[in-house]
C-alpha cells in the first residue's frame, strides 16, 4: 500500500503508477477502456480519422477497422526485403539532412535510388511496438503492450496474407524481445532464425551471411518461390557497443554517443555486402527492399520521457523498387509511419482482399490529407505536413505544436484535431482491441 502511494506523490515521469497497483488494477478488470460518447460514436469518430483509400469501403459493424481494398494494380509477386534497423536515429541519417549525420556509404548509395521518406517515424516506442505496427499496421494500446497482453486478439498479418499468396515468409532477429515478440512471429511466419538461442554471435554479419545463403538456396530452385524477409539488426542497440566478430564480443569505445556511429557504420557495412548481393540476382528488377528503424533512440538517456519526441520515434525510410511500383527515385517529405507498410507491400502484390490496416499505401495518391500518429504511455503525437503536435497525458489542454519536416503546409488545411478527439480515438482503438474486434481472419476468404 505504501509502494502505491508514492508515484503520484512524488511526480513520476509519465507511469501510470507502482507495478503493484498496475498489476492490482489487472487483476480487478479495473483498466478496460471506457467510451465516453458510446460505441457508435466513437467508432464513427476513428473512423474518420482513419480514413478510407479512394475506391474502398467499410464492410463489417462488428469489425468496424476492416475495409475492402481498392483493385491492385499489379499481379506480380516480387521479392520482399524489409530491413529494421535497431534504434536508427532520423536526424543523424544523410538522407534526411546535411547536419549532425554520420558516414553511412552503402545505405547513403541505396538511397540514391530509393524513394526517401525523412520524416518517417515508428508508432511507438520500443521495439515491440514497431514489430506490431510494421507487420500488422496497429498503433499501441493507450497503455499496455499488445505482443504481452492480447495475444488472445486477432490481427490483420502481413506475413500470413503473403504466406497465403504463395510466399515462403522468414524472420531474422537477434532473439525476439522478452515482451512475447516471439510469440507473434511464431504464429505469423513460416520460418524464424535467431542467434542468442542457438548461441551463435548476434552481428550482422552472421545475419547477413544467413540470408545470402537463404537466398542463393531459393534461387537454385527450378521454379522460384517468391520470399518475404524481414530482418530485424541487433546493432545499434543502447549502449551501442560495437560488434567484434573476430571475438564474437562487442567493444565500447566511450559513451554511448561515442559507440552509436560505429556502431552503425558497422551495421552499414555488412548491409551494403546483401545490397550488392541482391543486384547481382536476375530477379534484382523484381524484388523490393524497405529499410527503416524499429524507433530512434537516446543518445543521453538522462532525456529519457515517456513521450514521443523526436528522440524516441523519428526514424525516416527508404523504399527501393522498380518504377512500377513505386515511381522514380525522389524525396517524399509528407508524414508517413510504419503502419503504412503494410498497405503499401499489398498494393505492390496485389492483394486487395479486405485488410484492417491503420496506414495507407504512401505510393497511391489520396484524398486523405497524409498524417501519422504515434502513442506511448505519456502521451500522443500528430505528424502533418511541416508540423507535428504532441500531447502530454498530464496536460491535454496544453499540446505543444513544433516544426517537423519541411513540406508544404499551404497544400493542405493545416488544422490539428483537438487533443481531446485525438485521446478519444487512441481509445477507441484500444477498446477494439479489448474486445478482440480488430480482425477475423476468416476475411482473407471472401473475394
Amino acid at each position: 500500500l505504501f509502494l502505491i502511494t508514492l508515484p503520484p506523490e512524488f511526480g513520476y515521469r509519465y507511469i501510470y503508477g507502482s507495478p503493484e497497483w498496475i498489476y492490482a488494477q489487472d487483476m480487478l478488470h479495473m483498466t478496460n477502456t471506457e467510451l465516453p460518447h458510446g460505441e457508435q460514436e466513437s467508432i464513427r469518430q476513428l473512423r474518420d480519422f482513419v480514413g478510407l483509400p479512394e475506391g474502398s469501403h467499410w464492410i463489417s459493424d462488428r469489425y468496424p477497422l476492416v475495409h475492402r481494398a481498392p483493385e491492385p494494380v499489379s499481379n506480380d509477386k516480387p521479392d520482399i526485403v524489409i530491413i529494421i534497423i535497431e534504434s536508427l536515429r532520423g536526424e543523424n541519417m544523410p538522407w534526411v539532412s546535411n547536419k549532425n549525420i554520420f558516414s553511412l556509404p552503402f545505405l547513403e548509395r541505396l538511397a540514391k535510388r530509393a524513394v526517401v521518406f525523412p520524416y518517417f517515424i515508428s508508432n511507438g516506442f520500443p521495439s515491440t511496438e514497431g514489430f506490431m505496427a510494421i507487420n500488422y499496421s496497429s498503433w499501441p494500446h493507450r497503455r499496455l503492450r499488445i505482443a504481452a497482453d492480447f495475444q488472445q486478439s486477432e490481427f490483420d498479418s502481413l506475413a500470413a496474407r503473403l504466406g497465403s499468396m504463395g510466399y515462403k515468409t522468414v524472420h531474422l532477429d537477434d532473439k525476439p524481445d522478452f515482451d512475447e515478440e516471439e510469440f507473434w512471429v511464431s504464429r505469423h511466419y513460416q520460418k524464424m532464425i535467431t542467434y542468442t538461442d542457438r548461441k551463435i554471435f548476434p552481428s550482422e554479419r552472421n545475419m547477413v551471411n544467413d540470408i545470402i545463403d537463404y537466398i542463393r538456396d531459393a534461387d537454385s530452385k527450378p521454379v522460384h518461390k517468391p520470399f518475404f524477409l524481414y530482418l530485424k539488426t541487433s546493432n545499434p542497440h543502447l549502449p551501442y557497443e560495437i560488434p567484434d566478430d573476430s571475438k564474437n564480443k562487442h567493444y565500447s569505445v566511450g559513451s554511448p554517443r561515442d559507440n552509436y556511429p560505429l556502431s552503425l557504420e558497422y551495421v552499414d557495412k555488412e548491409l551494403g555486402r546483401l545490397f550488392s548481393y541482391l543486384d547481382q540476382r536476375q530477379r534484382k528488377d523484381n524484388t523490393v527492399i524497405i529499410v527503416s528503424g524499429d524507433h530512434a533512440n537516446y543518445l543521453d538517456e538522462s532525456l529519457a520521457t515517456g513521450l514521443p519526441i523526436n528522440d524516441t520515434v523519428w526514424t525516416s525510410a527508404l523504399f527501393v523498387a522498380p518504377a512500377r511500383y513505386i515511381g522514380v527515385p525522389r524525396r517524399e517529405t509528407v508524414p508517413a509511419s510504419q503502419v503504412d507498410i503494410m498497405p503499401t507491400v499489398l498494393a505492390i502484390v496485389g492483394d486487395n482482399r479486405p485488410t484492417a490496416s491503420l496506414g495507407r499505401n504512401l505510393f497511391s495518391p489520396g484524398k486523405r490529407q497524409p498524417r501519422a500518429l504515434a502513442v506511448r504511455p505519456g502521451g500522443i503525437r500528430i505528424d502533418m505536413p511541416g508540423q507535428a503536435m504532441l500531447i502530454d497525458h498530464r496536460r491535454t489542454q496544453s499540446p505543444w505544436v513544433f516544426e517537423f519536416g519541411n513540406s508544404s503546409p499551404e497544400d493542405y488545411e493545416q488544422v490539428f484535431p483537438p487533443s481531446e478527439d485525438l485521446l478519444d480515438i487512441v481509445n477507441t482503438w484500444s477498446y477494439l482491441i479489448e474486445q478482440n474486434r480488430v480482425w477475423n481472419p476468416d476475411f482473407l476468404d471472401k473475394k
